[in-house]
């Protein structure tokens, strides 16, 4: 049975990403597509901040990425930031920050209007653009707010499991001993079936 996401709102929406991509991601830029007419979440594309931030290239990487965005259907984007960068304070530090994610709403802004940005730190999410504390704390929202969502009470129930690196995600475990057994048997019977289909084939040629 094919589950269909809906956009309900920031909450929901960034409570779903991490388990879209199958871990939780750090130090990366990830943009959604928001399909019409009801803002189903279409292609999610994630790149690092480094990246998405470089001077040269980050900018043909915007575009791409929004051309993939658009050949899905998007007509909305939003972009989140996975940084500990205090990304709404001044300084060297924000603006690497800002140069990420201003990256991809310069490249998202001509196909998809405005883009609204988010930031989820490994200690809370808040809006990029929001300066009031009384909706975005200096620390942000609590991160339990999105654990306790909808999508991802969902996502729970249903099995989804979620790893804590990009890396841990890829990485595929080692063969038990009894799996290897079966590999190398199949791999002798291969070869013998081979060596004798080639002998068959040269006592053909000979005649």
């Amino acid at each position: 049975m094919t589950t269909l996401i809906r956009a309900q709102g920031p909450r929901e929406l960034l409570a779903y990403v991490p388990f879209r991509l199958g871990y939780r991601p750090q130090d990366s830029v990830v943009l959604v597509g928001l399909r019409p007419p009801r803002g189903r979440i279409g292609l999610v594309v994630r790149v690092d901040v480094a990246d998405a931030a470089d001077v040269e290239h980050g900018p043909q990487l915007a575009r791409s990425v929004v051309g993939h965005l658009a050949a899905d259907g998007a007509r909305r984007v939003v972009l989140v930031v996975y940084s500990d960068a205090p990304l709404r304070a001044a300084g060297v530090a924000g603006g690497r920050g800002r140069g990420g994610g201003g990256g991809g709403r310069g490249g998202g802004a001509p196909h998809h209007g405005p883009v609204e940005a988010w930031v989820v730190s490994s200690t809370g999410w808040y809006a990029l653009d929001c300066a009031e504390d009384d909706c975005c704390p200096p620390e942000g929202r609590s991160l339990r707010e999105l654990e306790s969502s909808e999508v991802g009470a969902h996502m729970v129930l249903s099995g989804a499991a979620l790893a804590d690196s990009r890396e841990e995600a890829l990485r595929i475990p080692p063969a038990g001993a009894d799996a290897r057994r079966r590999g190398a048997r199949a791999a002798r019977r291969g070869r013998g079936r081979a060596r004798g289909g080639a002998g068959r084939g040269g006592g053909a040629g000979r005649g």
